[in-house]
């Protein structure tokens, strides 16, 4: 570790030159600080780290928020033996080693010269995690479990992300990698566990897990590593792993630990893990995997069933249930049938409706899932383009001038809003969320709550919100947009939402990489960057990949590539699987766990005769399915790779 430290600060000089620091300290002193450097022994002064001192951040020295050149200033001062006030010691141990000294100094200077691009965050806790980079050359203070198979887990040193060892898991024959460490003293309360990682792929299974005394276990399957989501963009770079969730009770004990079933030849290698304590200890932040199961009644009618993995007939809610779905997505629509879709198109009477979502919402609530209800409050698909008036409304507004339209149909959301979740809560399917609207970026109820007509969508959405809380105050209202990434459109949208006062709790977002052409990664920079700036969490509704490059009829489906990932993860079914375990995991990354949770579409509406997108209306045959390539399913309804990425995610 000191002989990678010293190599860092050779190139202090240049750093300093080019740093603006407070008036009264002298780059000169800097420079002149380190002149006591040689041989990569460290001879600044050391000061014992105050462990009761509480902290917000690593690295924010002066408790500003920031961490900049006053900070790295400030730990150069105290290191010189000069006056500590102003100086928060625990935030000056940025490596958390117990010790503030030339390594931490070391470290901060290279993460402000982007060098690398993490801090610890939290209250410190490494103090009673020990081992945490193998530096000693072996797996001391972690227990191999019984699982394990001799000579598969080990401590090496093959370019390690800090310091010289590493933890490497590999075999030349099938392997299980099962390793762990139990750490005490911690305060009560919710913890998050990161590392960092690098991932040949293709295991059985592979995830690092955490849980306090008797609770269940929080994991994050562990992604392959790629340019794409690695420090630096580099090939064979790490990739930052991280655990939500975790809650240590009155014992203050905690097992961390990482298990992998792994085929021949497989290997992952591990590094830098940490303990830390969540920000927010109002509650316990939960990880939302799962999607939309709107449509499984209509392609169950069509004759369609679902299979395991070895071939055994199955609910097609309880498989996913039993492999770590805990959210189901269920969109109503007010009355679809013929002659009330877009005029060309209609969606097929008696599904999508309230009966049908009720039936659906009582199947999810058995299997234990969370419930997502999207409103549309159309007849027919909404989006950006499309937002039809349900056809009984339209014949309740008919004649009425622009004016009483609006109050009318202010109304109508209302008393439709609250009957639904009457009827929802009578049967005791409360749903945890309420999305106001399917894909608003443009408004609703068009023309009346068009995007240009912003206050009367803001009538309708607030009526939506105020029916919603009235029959369950705790479920969270969203308000959904397409494109996740696109900031701009965002801040537009929501700056919008607080000059008209509108209510809402949570943001929604599209994220297909073939419609917004970006890494997982972009999308982590673009919610920590909405969520700061309206202090909202956020979910992903809608994620779709596919599975094949082709429909069974050999035409390209809706999705036409795979955007960002078309020469990283292919059309297939392990390629689906990858995308989904980056995806989850870099969502997991979001500053202070604000991004809740993603939500496949479409995972069940598999190829099945009679099933189509919509259907014809001059011709009352279903169109094509053309998301039939982007199921959990195979175009044999036998479930796919990717369920894993939900087994070991939540």
């Amino acid at each position: 570790m000191k002989r990678r430290v010293f190599g860092i600060i050779l190139s202090l000089s240049i750093f300093i030159s080019m740093t603006v620091l407070p008036q009264d300290i002298k780059a000169t002193d800097i420079s002149s600080s380190f002149s006591a450097l040689s041989n990569s022994t460290i001879t600044l002064n050391e000061r014992q780290l105050n462990a009761n001192t509480s902290i917000t951040t690593y690295g924010d020295i002066n408790n500003d928020g920031n961490i900049d050149a006053i900070d790295y200033a400030l730990l150069k001062k105290h290191l010189l033996g000069s006056d500590s006030q102003g100086i928060n010691l625990s935030a000056a141990d940025v490596n958390v080693d117990g010790q503030i000294d030339a390594i931490d100094f070391a470290i901060l200077k290279s993460y402000l010269m982007k060098i690398i691009y993490s801090l610890p965050t939290g209250k410190p806790a490494n103090k009673v995690f020990t081992n945490t980079g193998f530096e000693d050359g072996s797996i001391n203070g972690w227990t191999l479990g019984s699982k394990n198979t001799t000579g598969a887990t080990y401590a090496s040193s093959r370019a390690s992300r800090t310091g010289r060892y590493q933890l490497s898991c590999y075999a030349e024959s099938n392997y299980v990698s099962d390793i762990y460490q139990d750490v005490t003293g911690l305060q009560p309360g919710y913890y998050y566990i990161t590392c960092y990682v690098q991932n040949g792929g293709n295991q059985n299974s592979a995830y690092l897990y955490a849980h306090g005394t008797g609770q269940n276990k929080c994991m994050t399957a562990i992604p392959v590593t790629n340019a794409l989501n690695t420090e630096n963009s580099q090939q064979y770079g790490w990739t930052l792993v991280t655990v939500r969730g975790v809650q240590v009770g009155a014992d203050g004990n905690i097992r961390i630990g990482f298990y992998s079933d792994a085929n021949a030849k497989n290997w992952v290698n591990l590094d830098d893990f940490t303990i830390n304590r969540e920000s927010n200890q109002s509650q316990q932040k939960k990880f939302y995997v799962g999607g939309d199961i709107s449509e499984l009644t209509y392609v169950e009618d069509m004759g369609a069933k679902f299979y395991d993995s070895n071939g055994k007939e199955q609910d097609a809610v309880k498989l996913l249930a039993d492999n770590g779905w805990n959210i189901a997505r269920l969109r109503l629509y007010n009355n679809p049938g013929k002659g009330r879709g877009d005029g060309k198109y209609y969606l097929k009477e008696n599904y999508l409706n309230l009966e049908d979502i009720l039936r659906l919402a009582k199947r999810a609530k058995n299997a234990n899932m969370a419930i997502q209800l999207t409103l549309h409050y159309s007849d027919f698909w909404t989006n950006g383009l499309t937002q039809n008036i349900p056809t009984d409304w339209k014949s309740q507004i008919a004649g009425l001038s622009t004016q009483d339209a609006v109050a009318k149909l202010e109304n109508l959301v209302y008393n439709y809003t609250k009957s639904v979740m009457q009827q929802m809560a009578a049967q005791g399917t409360i749903p945890e969320t309420v999305s106001l609207g399917n894909e608003i970026q443009a408004g609703m109820l068009y023309p009346y709550g068009s995007y240009n007509n912003f206050a009367n969508l803001g009538r309708f959405i607030n009526a939506g919100y105020t029916a919603v809380k009235e029959v369950s105050p705790n479920t969270k209202v969203i308000l959904h947009l397409d494109d996740a990434g696109n900031s701009d459109k965002y801040i537009w949208f929501f700056d919008n939402c607080k000059t008209y006062n509108i209510k809402y709790d949570i943001i929604g977002a599209s994220y297909y990489p073939y419609y917004t052409g970006i890494t997982a990664n972009k999308v982590v920079d673009f919610c920590n960057k909405i969520c700061a700036r309206y202090n909202k969490d956020i979910i992903i509704m809608e994620t779709g990949y596919n599975f094949n490059k082709y429909l069974p009829n050999g035409y390209e489906g809706q999705l036409k590539n795979n955007g960002a990932y078309e020469n990283y993860y292919e059309s297939s079914p392990n390629g689906q699987r990858d995308f989904l375990l980056e995806l989850f995991n870099a969502l997991k990354n979001v500053k202070d766990g604000r991004c809740i949770g993603d939500i496949y579409w479409d995972p069940v509406m598999v190829e099945q005769n009679g099933v189509g997108w919509a259907i014809v209306e001059a011709t009352n045959k279903a169109d094509t399915n053309v998301v039939a390539n982007t199921t959990l399913f195979d175009f044999n309804h036998v479930i796919l790779p990717a369920i894993n990425a939900y087994k070991y995610n939540n």
